[in-house]
């Protein structure tokens, strides 16, 4: 299971009740989907992931 959260932002940063959810479910994967063009890592096992690349991972 993977959890995600979408961000407008560039810059995104994981919002409290995310962090929350993951803890309750557990999931493989966490996910942040942002509007930049970049994917990178963020704390806490949270990837920002740019549209475009998390278009690929899924499709």
């Amino acid at each position: 299971m993977w959890a995600v959260e979408i961000k407008r932002s560039t810059a995104p940063r994981v919002s409290r009740g995310f962090r929350s959810a993951c803890e309750d479910i557990g999931p493989t994967r966490r996910l942040v989907v942002h509007g930049g063009d970049d994917s990178y890592p963020l704390r806490g096992g949270v990837d920002a992931i740019s549209l475009a690349d998390a278009c690929g991972e899924v499709g």
